[in-house]
Order: structure tokens, then sequence, then C-alpha cells
């Protein structure tokens, strides 16, 4: 893979893992390696969409406990 591409996939699992420190370095590098306004913004998208999916099944659960 060349290093925008790996910089985007670290943007969004930055985003994922909610870390900042590691989301203002990889954001900066991907920019440098030639990445988009639009790439970054599909980047941070589908690390929010990583984020909610554990999120909604423990909501699910809880839901199905009644609680």
């Amino acid at each position: 893979m060349d290093k925008k591409t790996l910089e985007l996939i670290a943007v969004g699992a930055s985003v994922a893992a909610c870390c900042s420190p590691c989301l203002e370095y990889h954001v900066k590098a991907a920019r440098e390696a030639g990445a988009s306004h639009a790439e970054l913004a599909t980047a941070v998208k589908m690390g929010k969409k990583v984020r909610q999916a554990p999120m909604d099944k423990v909501d699910e659960r809880a839901a199905e406990l009644d609680i």
C-alpha cells in the first residue's frame, strides 16, 4: 500500500480508538502524503462507524435484558 492509503487507514483507526494525539499525527501525515479533505472526511466517517458498532450491540443487549 502507498503511504497515503496507510495514513488514511490510520486516521480511521485513530477515530475508532478515540485517540486524539493519534488522530492529529495521522491527519498531518495523510495531508503530507497527498490526502484530500474528502478522503480524510471519508476516513473519519468510517472510523466513527467502527466505533459505533460495539456501542450499538451493547445498547441492544441492555434492551434485551430490560434495563
